[in-house]
């Protein structure tokens, strides 16, 4: 019973969850995690956003190797009861509009100012927020 006991604990223990998050190429993401989860990397060279929806579930979204073929991208967002959480690259500006209805919505990125002669990639988000939260960040 022992060595079934370690055994166990080893699985357990040796998981590494970054590491089973699977990588997609689309140029659209289209999520709906419902009383679930599910975390996902992008790396699509044409990105021009989608919808998300996490209703009593969360979302995890890595867009960090992601390019805006186009000026702007557009996501739309819903979190009811849920949570969101996108991480995009540094060299992006993110707009967030929307409604917090006892929600919120957090844009921690770092880059403020759009430049035009670098053409600085934008991604404008809109949300709703009830009970829930959405946070994106670098």
């Amino acid at each position: 019973p022992v060595l079934l006991i370690i055994i166990g604990l080893a699985i357990i223990f040796s998981r590494n969850p970054k590491a089973r998050i699977p990588t997609c190429s689309e140029d659209r993401v289209d999520h709906i995690a419902l009383f679930s989860g599910l975390a996902t990397k992008n790396d699509s060279q044409n990105f021009k956003g989608g919808s998300i929806c996490a209703l009593f579930g969360g979302v995890d979204i890595d867009l960090s190797y992601t390019e805006i073929a186009e000026k702007d991208a557009y996501l739309d967002l819903f979190a009811a009861f849920g949570g969101i959480k996108i991480k995009v690259p540094e060299h992006w500006k993110v707009i967030v509009r929307g409604i917090p209805l006892f929600g919120g919505w957090e844009n921690k990125t770092k880059l403020k100012d759009v430049d035009e002669e670098k053409n600085t990639p934008v991604l404008k988000v809109h949300c709703f927020a009830l009970f829930g939260g959405i946070e994106i960040k670098n």
